[in-house]
Parts: C-alpha cells; structure tokens; sequence
C-alpha cells in the first residue's frame, strides 16, 4: 500500500498537470488575436486559431515547418520573430525600416512594426505586429513569439469617417434652412419648404392658421422665449444656434438647430423670424461616428490587449510551475495553489473580452424594475472577500425604502462592481500596511434623480494629471494590472442610460464616484 499511493497519486498529479497544460494551450488556441511561435530552430511551435483565420494556413500543415513567412510574402524571407531569434538588430531595421518600425514600449526586447501585405487575403491585408523573444530562466533565447492584429477594418473606417464629416460639412452648409415668420401674436405668416420637409405640414396647413407654440412643447417654447428675451444664446433678442425640438405634424418631437431675432417697428416688438435646420441626419451620422472612434480606440490598443494576454499566459505559466513543482513535491496543498492562479487568469481574460464587446458598440438598455440597495448589496456581497484580504472595510449606508428604478440591471451591476473594485484597489497599500483602508458605498435620491449611488475611498487618490485622463480610451492607473477598460465601458452604460458619472478626488486622500440615474426610462431614440 505505501507503494500503490503515492503513483495513484502521482497519477492524478500527472493528469491535472496534463490538464492545465491542455487549458493554457486552449486558451492560445483559443485567443481571438492571431499568435504563432517559433522555437529557436525556427520552426513553427503554436499556429492558433486566429492565424488559421487570418491567413488560411491551418496549423496542421504548418506546424514543424519553417513556413512562417509564406502567408505574408511572396518570396521567402526572414519574420521578425525568425531575426529576433538570431538576434539581427540590422536586418530588422533593413527589412522593417519601411514597416514604421519601433521597439516595442510594452515588451523588453521587441519590436511593433504596421504593414499592408498585399499578398494576405483576396484584396490584401493591413496589419500590426507584435514579435517578442522567448527566454528562459538563464535569460537565453529559446525562441519567439508574434502576434498580428488585422486593422483593415480601422484603415476602412477612418476614410469613411472622413467621408461622413465632408458629408455633415456639405449637409450644414448647402441645405435649405427652414424659415419661420410670425406676428406679433406668434401667428405663422411665413413658413417655407425648407420647414414644411422638416415639420411635414404643407406651407397652406400653418400660415394663417396655426401659431408659432402650437409646434413647440412646453419646454422648448421656455426655452426659446428665455432665451430671446434675456443673453444666454446671444446679445437679448437673438437666439444664436440653439439646439431645441419643434413637433411636426404627428406631434413628434424633431431635433433642429435653431436661430433666430425678434423684429421691431418704432422700438416696439412686432414679430420674430427663425432659422432651422433639421438635425436627425446629423446626429445619425454623430452616433456612427462615436461609434467608429471606439473601434479605432480598440484597434489603436491592439498592442496593449496583445501584452495584456502576454501576462495572463504568463500568469497560467506560474501556475503551471507551481503545479509541476507541487507534483514532483507530493503537495497537494500547493496544487491547489497553482490551480486557483491558472483560475484567476482565465477569469482575467474572460473579463477583457467582455469589456471590449460592451464598448465596442453602442447598446440599448435591457431595462428592468429594480431595488437600487438589493443591487448594491449583491455588488458589496461579491467584493467582501477582496476587501477582506486587502485589508478595507466596506461601509455601507442604503437609503431604506427607496423607490424602484428602471435600469439595464446588468449593466449597472457591471458599473458598481468596477467602481467598488477600483475602490478597493486605490485603498490597497493603506490596506496591507495598517488596516485603515476604508470603501464606503450609499444609495439617496435626489430630486429629478432616480437614485444616487455613491462610492467612496479613502485612498490614494488622483493628482489633476490622473483626472484628466481618467476617460480617456484605456487608460489605466493599475500598470499591467489593469487594461484601463473599466471606467470607459462604466462610462458607456451610464450614459445608454441617460444618468450621469461625476467624480471628485484629491491627491494622497481619496475619491468619490457619483452614479445617478433618472426617474424614467429613456424614449426610444429617433429613427
């Protein structure tokens, strides 16, 4: 029997090990960025999915061959991954000068190069590449790795970005405006076919018939009247671009740039003239535009996402080290150890990914009827045990009987778990070092709000430098702990909702994140 146990158990050992290298090997697989490795003999290690997609060359014909340049070149010449490996600096720069080659700001050793190759796919391919020695322990090269990410899509999107801005720029400047003229008492006397294509009445519906507030709501015809009669749009009795709604003729609301004066005879007021210009095609084209500036954000963090997995793996390959030197060790205790690291990886990129599905396009809430403290409490629940090991206290101070709220009860949890995960991590050295790391999380509602969330932190706090980047597409404060897509898709969501996101923070003693959300639900947007 003292023999039969332990192989058994370095038989379950063995296949556990067996299994998380099979994992790790899924997940590079599995990594939707083309990846393939070289070993110092140049011959192709890993060809993963990805690459199998991007180029059309499977893994099973190229793996073990020397092939690596055939999908990319017409010819056979070195890959950069091959240069790095032979350690030619010159050849580099000789073959990539024209590649807007430059080491790589991310990875010791390596080199970032842009390329169209002509030859890769039916009208070619633009792509970014990421090659990276791989050392082992003794710091010798044991091979190279590289990665290509395909911005074709990006090259497309920005001329068509630039198309649509001449678009809006022509729109602006060559449309017929509305012209709207009204007496004295706001009844319509000139209304032309610039307005009636914008409002849908026919020019014999509306003058003589029909006054200038009957295609106003309430709050647009405040507005206007405030506006003309005091300096807020302009010197008093001009509006100068105002953005407002007018009803056409089904009553609904249509967004138009307005402009406009009041006329006078003898000083005394006998009418005013408008100016509007239908602003539905514009905020279209506004709406695809925010929404081809994040894909090209995501497209420019290519590299940082590419080094973001680099460490995952590598995390997955500390794990597979504790697990191997757990086996020859019969320590089940540190296998447990090694698996809970290769879990904690794998849920690392489980959250990137989601991140940049959320932000990469633009949502429309799932709204539901939800308790604002039963959410935070599921929120404050789950990050109990990071606090606890980081050394923070969560304080939590709901607001009892608060109102339900309609909200994307999903997106919003997502938004208080990022904000009360950000928390914890600005109070984390306060934390480890004395135990006065303090996250407090309340709910209020504010008049006009729906509720109030509000995360606070007496942490490390922003300098004004931190704040003003703070929104800026993946900008992060954590180093390779973070991929700064937290608060950007927090942001996203907050905003599909119509709420606002404020902060305030200073230096050295804390932050304090504001989430509110409206009463209502927004109206569906406009066609």
């Amino acid at each position: 029997m003292k023999i039969e146990e332990p192989s058994r158990d370095q038989e379950v050992w063995g296949e556990e090990a067996r299994r998380q290298k099979k994992t790790a090997e899924g997940i590079i697989y599995g990594s939707p960025i083309p990846m393939l490795v070289i070993d110092k003999d140049h011959k192709i290690s890993f060809w993963n999915n990805a690459c199998e997609k991007l180029t059309g060359f499977s893994s099973k014909e190229m793996i073990g061959t020397d092939r690596q340049w055939e999908p990319f070149y017409p010819r056979k010449r070195p890959t950069l991954a091959d240069l790095l490996i032979d350690d030619d600096i010159e050849t580099i720069k000789r073959l990539y000068e024209d590649m807007n080659l430059r080491k790589s700001p991310m990875v010791e050793g390596g080199y970032e190069a842009e390329h169209f190759f002509p030859h890769l796919g039916p009208e070619g391919t633009y792509l970014y590449l990421n090659a990276a020695p791989i050392e082992d322990d003794a710091g010798n090269i044991q091979g190279a790795m590289i990665t290509y990410q395909d911005f074709s899509e990006r090259v497309a999107m920005t001329g068509k970005i630039k198309r649509s801005e001449a678009f809006v720029l022509n729109l602006i400047e060559n449309s017929i405006d509305g012209i709207i003229a009204t007496g004295s008492k706001g009844n319509i006397g000139i209304f032309n076919h610039g307005a009636a294509e914008i409002l849908g009445y026919s020019p014999d519906e509306i003058i003589g018939k029909m006054s200038f507030p009957e295609i106003l709501s309430k709050e647009t015809a405040m507005a206007i009247r405030e506006s003309f009669y005091s300096d807020r749009r302009g010197p008093p009795g001009k509006i100068i671009n105002m953005e407002a709604h007018l009803l056409n003729k089904s009553k609904e609301p249509i967004p138009v740039r307005f402009s406009g004066t009041l006329l006078y005879e003898q000083e005394k007021e006998v009418g005013s003239v408008v100016f509007i210009q239908d602003l539905r095609e514009v905020h279209r084209l506004q709406k695809e535009k925010e929404q081809a500036q994040r894909m090209a954000a995501i497209g420019r963090t290519v590299a940082g996402v590419a080094h973001y997995i680099k460490n995952i793996l590598t995390g997955l390959k500390g794990g597979a080290y504790v697990i191997n030197s757990a086996i020859s060790k019969k320590d089940l205790e540190l296998v447990k150890e090694g698996w809970g690291m290769v879990e904690r990886n794998i849920d690392q990129i489980a959250s990137i990914v989601t991140d940049m599905l959320i932000y990469s396009k633009e949502r429309t809430p799932d709204y539901q009827i939800v308790d604002p403290n039963v959410l935070l409490t599921e929120v404050l629940d789950l990050m109990e045990e990071k606090a606890s090991s980081a050394g923070v206290t969560l304080v939590r101070d709901l607001q009892p009987g608060i109102n339900m709220v309609s909200m994307d009860r999903t997106g919003i949890h997502r938004c208080l778990l990022n904000l009360i995960s950000n928390a914890i991590d600005a109070c984390t050295l306060e934390g480890i070092m004395n135990g006065k790391g303090r996250v407090s999380a309340k709910t209020d509602s504010p008049a006009g709000w729906g509720v109030r969330f509000e995360i606070s932190d007496n942490g490390t706090g922003m300098d004004e430098k931190t704040q003003e980047r703070l929104f800026t597409d993946f900008f992060s404060t954590k180093g390779y702990k973070g991929t700064g897509l937290g608060l950007p898709v927090t942001q996203q969501i907050v905003n599909e909702h119509g709420g606002k996101l404020a902060f305030e923070s200073r230096a050295d003693q804390g932050t304090t994140f504001t989430l509110m959300l409206p009463e209502k639900r927004l109206p569906e947007p406009f066609d």
